[in-house]
């Protein structure tokens, strides 16, 4: 589990102004401690803000990571010919059905193809019980608009200079 810290070694990388500074222009080069609080407005601000270890190891920091510890882990070093050094043979396990699981099985179905029969005949018109109903026109008239009248404004004479 890594801790959370409040100051952390950084540097910036990205050539601007970084207004949360003071509004010194970047990159910020040597590694500087800052509080976490201040890391945060870095982010915010959008810039490449980077931890520095004591090694000189570099973690690139982002919202997720920028109050945690960086921890560095070591790999373990191993030499060929250990038995550290040789990974295990991995073998998928064998998969076979419960034995009270019968496998599906399935049967051919017979389908016939079929033809419109040619004493068949296809109704093409309405049935003879349907009477056919037209509509009647009908008057419409047609609406009419009474005469708009328009205002004037009177029009004062000019005057004379």
């Amino acid at each position: 589990m890594s801790a959370q810290v409040e100051f952390k070694k950084i540097i910036i990388t990205d050539a601007r102004q970084i207004i949360p500074m003071g509004g010194i222009t970047g990159p910020v080069r040597q590694p500087i401690a800052q509080p976490v609080k201040k890391i945060l407005e870095l982010l915010q601000h959008g810039l490449t803000v980077i931890e520095v270890s004591e090694s000189g190891k570099q973690n690139p920091l982002n919202f997720a990571n920028y109050n945690i510890l960086f921890e560095e882990v070591e790999a373990p070093i191993v030499q060929e010919g250990t038995p550290e050094a040789t990974a295990p043979e991995v073998t998928e396990p064998e998969t076979t059905p419960p034995a009270d699981v019968e496998e599906p099985t399935t049967t051919p179905v017979d389908v016939e193809e079929t033809t419109p029969d040619a004493d068949v005949e296809e109704p093409t018109t309405a049935p003879a019980d349907v009477e056919e109903t037209t509509t009647a026109p009908v008057d419409v008239e047609e609406p009419t608009t009474a005469p708009v009248e328009t205002a004037t404004t009177p029009t004062q004479p000019k005057k004379k200079r």
